[in-house]
């Protein structure tokens, strides 16, 4: 999904800031290049602090509030410098989403017992690229349907169905540590067991 709401609106943006908010080529290219300058910028700061906490569902979910907050700041502000500071800093936060999920399911996959992990991330960035495929069309729809208005909106919300899914399904990693070790004790007893037997 998250693959999904990032292309849903890209192929747009270009169209929609020129054409409805008037902006120029020039302002548009300041405009992308500051947004994601702004993304590498906090990616760098919460990389460390995430690798340091090891929190990263909460990551995750800030990212894609704040990506849904950033879509929904294009409805709301048509002043080029207010919306250039307000999209800059929560695309910015925004941009973690991606990151963090590899991280989070690699570690997953490492503290997990299963023999499939390979094949678990390839699954994950082959579902991530199909998302990236699919959303310039569901995109198209959408603005064919309702506008732009719908196009944020519906973008928005995708990222707010994230950080919901996020909040009840994905467990904290301290929980998947206490299980690999509730596991390793188990596997240890058992072969202690053995051993007397």
């Amino acid at each position: 999904m998250v693959g999904t709401g990032i292309s849903i609106t890209l192929p747009y943006l270009a169209l929609y800031c020129t054409k409805e908010l008037g902006m120029s080529a020039g302002a548009f290219g300041v405009f992308t290049a500051v947004s994601s300058l702004s993304g590498v910028v906090a990616n760098t700061f919460i990389g460390k602090y995430s690798d340091r906490k090891q929190d990263r569902k909460f990551i995750i979910m800030v990212a894609t509030v704040s990506s849904a907050l950033g879509y929904t700041s294009y409805l709301l502000f048509d002043n080029y410098l207010i919306l250039l500071i307000i999209v800059s800093f929560f695309s910015g936060l925004g941009a973690a989403a991606m990151p963090q999920i590899y991280a989070y399911a690699q570690e997953s996959a490492n503290e997990s017992n299963s023999d499939d992990k390979t094949f678990a991330m390839s699954t994950l960035r082959t579902l991530v690229s199909l998302g990236f495929l699919i959303g310039p069309l569901f995109g198209t729809i959408i603005l064919g349907a309702v506008g732009y208005k719908g196009l944020f909106l519906g973008t928005s919300a995708i990222f707010l169905i994230i950080a919901s899914l996020v909040l009840l399904l994905l467990p904290k990693k301290g929980q998947f540590q206490r299980r690999s070790l509730i596991v390793l004790a188990q596997h240890q007893s058992s072969e202690s067991g053995s051993g007397i037997h």
